[in-house]
This record gives C-alpha cells, structure tokens and sequence, in this order.
C-alpha cells in the first residue's frame, strides 16, 4: 500500500493582494510544464507552491513533501495557486 503525504496549504484569495502575480507566475509555470516538462521545470513550479505549504512546517520539509506528492495534490496545489477553479471576472459597478 502506497503511503500518502501529509501535504496542507493554503493560498491567498482571489481578493488577497498580490493576486495577478500569483497568477501570472503559476501560468507561467504551466505553460513551461506543457511545452518542455524538464527537471529545472519541476524544480521552479516546486519552488513556487513551497510558498503556500503550511505541513509540513519547514521549508526543506515541504520540498520533500512536495516531490512526494500524488498527482491529485500536486493539481490541486497548482490550481489554487493560479486562482482556483472557475472563470475569472471583476466586480461590475451599476450604472447611476
């Protein structure tokens, strides 16, 4: 039997500060992953969810636990960080 990670996380809301450069970079992130899915590719999008583990607490722990993951964690990781699932829309202010 296949021992899962203890991997949590926890990433800033859409409204959170900060929220087209966690987008853009994740996009980033993707789109490199789709066209040359490479060990330095692995590497930078580990580097990146790292900044949103919360278990483990350390940031070598995480790391481990981040190459350690399932598939399923690894997409959830990735997709909440780049804003979660669904369109993206902006408040519409009514006409006065």
């Amino acid at each position: 039997m296949t021992e899962v990670v203890e991997l949590e996380f926890s990433v800033p809301s859409r409204q959170s500060k900060g929220f087209l450069r966690r987008v853009r970079q994740a996009a980033t992130l993707q789109r490199a992953m789709k066209l040359e899915f490479t060990p330095e590719t692995i590497d930078a999008v580990a580097a990146f969810l790292v900044n949103y583990v919360t278990v483990p607490e350390t940031r070598e722990a995480a790391l481990e636990a981040l190459m350690d993951a399932t598939q399923e964690q690894f997409e959830n990781l990735l997709e909440a960080a780049a804003g979660g699932p669904g369109p993206l829309s902006t408040p519409t202010s009514e006409a006065s």
